[in-house]
């Protein structure tokens, strides 16, 4: 359940992304499912054609240890607040 929350968190980049560009975040979302499932790894929404495309070929890169990066970041922040909670539930018993 916790991976299945982690992945629609993660999902959310892109269907920002898609719906901030006036496209049907849903269908991007699909589409790109696709595309990683068939081992395409760099597809992103293309906001200028609708759909999706490669990022490679539009010079769309991402520094691995920014998003790495951000990804701990964000892990390390959800963990302590859950422990945070935790403990203000174990007080109230």
């Amino acid at each position: 359940m916790a991976i299945e929350a982690f992945a629609d968190a993660l999902e959310c980049i892109p269907a920002t992304i898609a719906e901030n560009g006036g496209q049907d975040p849903l269908d991007c979302i699909l589409a790109l499912r696709h595309e990683i499932q068939t081992g395409n790894l760099f597809y992103g929404p293309d906001l200028e054609h609708d759909g999706i495309c490669d990022m490679t070929e539009l010079g769309v890169f991402e520094p691995e240890s920014l998003v790495r990066q951000a990804i701990l970041s964000a892990t390390e922040v959800t963990t302590s607040i859950l422990k945070i909670d935790d403990m203000i539930a174990k007080r109230g018993e």
